[in-house]
């Protein structure tokens, strides 16, 4: 249900008084046109002031358990029915559906809503229309809106509809959203058009996921989670994604029952779409890379039980990515590539804490942090007699305090518990260490200068660097001669 956004400013209906007949008695159907009220009568011609707002929707008196909230009930209060139509009444694919009736309710006509930072009212943008009329056979409307979604569930930011003798012909539905786990806005387009097909004018329904803004940087949020520092968690500075849209998608397929909104890693042809990004580490190398995202809707960055949803949700879906042997610094370097390793794949967790959580809604509250690499060590490959790839992570040492402290430089640690075992099956390789190696044992105990990485007698030994394997050198204390 529409009204005109600006009655009292001069909106009004033109329309004929009389039937309208042509010379052989045909009457007209009769009908009724939006304009601009004028000393001259209504003013049909395009103006900027002719606008409508959507008041009301039946859906929420025929969906069950969906009641109109004037102020977000928050909690464990859901707002709207779930994306894919399966709450809607009738149950049946449309160009709009219950939930966007809905939120096109809130977010052209609601005044009580606030803003995404939560402190400034929310100032309701109108629907611009080119057409509206009325008439008794079905309507036509030719409108477009545009908005940055309120702080609350609603997330639509365009909306296009173009409609005929009440039969849409071109519906268009943005929502807003994010890509996991590198952050990036993004929307989720929803275009359906009618087209004639074999004589018959069927509705086609396609989807695809639109990049925003590629460009995100990170290293400078401040946070902690469980002591460890997120900004020390990242090998990227910078993650620019390369692909603008997506082609088409398959029917989304939700991760997250319950919030409303979507969650889900884009689908083309029966494989996750792969997304091409360009990274720069912190060595300031440029590293290309590619893998599927994950695409969030608007409302799971709604409150704390949302965003803690999402992160579940992620952790279940947790996309690899292609870096193709490229090298990568997992840490800050002391000398050229001496935290590099060549990178096979990169896996990246989410996170959320307290100070994200009080970012403005339409700023992710969440930030990436690896979670573990496939990368080929050029020592361990010699004496295994090939280009093995180990896994790794950044150990709990590191992100506590990188390296202050850190007496042995130590950044990575194998992920697997035990640690590599090449030749030495008492001792396994374990960790790596800046400019030098890597020693066998607790990361504790080499942060607390327990390895020093020398050879007997003071000699350095010959494997470079990162790797130094058990029995190529020994332990001594700090203080002996290096």
């Amino acid at each position: 249900m529409a009204s005109p956004a600006q009655p009292a400013r001069g909106a009004g209906f033109g329309h004929a008084r009389a039937a309208a007949a042509s010379a052989d008695g045909r009457v007209e159907v009769w009908h009724t046109r939006l304009g601009s009220r004028t000393d001259g009568g209504v003013d049909e011609s395009p103006r900027d002031d002719r606008t409508v707002r959507a008041v009301w929707a039946r859906d929420f008196d025929e969906t069950p358990g969906f009641t109109f909230h004037a102020t977000p009930p928050g909690g464990a209060v859901k707002e709207f029915p779930e994306a894919d139509q399966s709450q809607d009444v009738p149950r049946w694919r449309s160009p709009l559906n219950s939930r966007d009736r809905m939120m096109l309710v809130h977010e052209t006509s609601n005044f009580r809503l606030f803003g995404p930072d939560g402190l400034t009212r929310y100032t309701p943008p109108s629907v611009e229309v080119d057409r509206l009329m009325l008439s008794a056979l079905g309507g036509w409307l030719a409108s477009s809106f545009e908005t940055t979604p309120p702080k609350g569930a609603t997330t639509i930011e365009e909306w296009v509809h173009r409609a005929a003798l009440g039969r849409d012909g071109y519906v268009k539905v943005v929502y807003a959203g994010f890509l996991l786990p590198f952050l990036q806005p993004a929307s989720l387009v929803k275009v359906t058009e009618r087209k004639v097909r074999n004589g018959i004018a069927y509705l086609f329904q396609r989807m695809y996921v639109v990049v925003r803004d590629p460009l995100r940087s990170y290293g400078a949020t401040g946070e902690t989670v469980g002591g460890r520092r997120v900004d020390l968690g990242m090998p990227f500075t910078s993650v620019r994604i390369l692909t603008p849209a997506t082609p088409d998608i398959e029917p989304p397929t939700d991760l997250t029952p319950g919030i409303g909104g979507l969650m889900f890693t884009p689908v083309v042809g029966g494989v996750p779409f792969r997304f091409r990004m360009l990274g720069v580490d912190l060595d300031g190398r440029l590293v290309e890379f590619d893998g599927p995202l994950v695409f969030a809707e608007y409302d799971h960055n709604q409150d704390g039980a949302t965003v803690a949803q999402t992160v579940t949700a992620y952790s279940g879906a947790i996309p690899s990515f292609d870096v193709r042997g490229q090298k990568v610094a997992f840490a800050p370097s002391a000398t050229a590539d001496d935290t590099s390793l060549a990178t096979r794949t990169m896996a990246f967790d989410v996170v959320t804490t307290p100070g994200m959580l009080g970012r403005p809604q339409n700023q992710a509250r969440l930030e990436p942090m690896l979670r573990t690499a496939s990368a080929i060590v050029p020592a361990m490959s010699a004496l295994a007699g090939a280009n093995a790839a180990v896994t790794v992570q950044y150990p709990a040492a590191y992100l506590e305090k990188q390296f202050v402290g850190n007496a042995a430089e130590v950044f990575l640690e194998l992920a697997k518990p035990g640690g590599a075992r090449l030749h030495d099956p008492v001792r396994p390789v374990r960790w790596f260490r800046r400019a030098l190696a890597q020693r066998h044992g607790a990361v504790a105990h080499a942060r607390a200068g327990g390895w020093s990485g020398v050879g007997p007698g003071g000699r350095r030994t010959g494997l470079r660097r990162r790797l130094l394997l058990p029995d190529v050198g020994e332990a001594v204390r700090p203080g002996q001669p290096r």
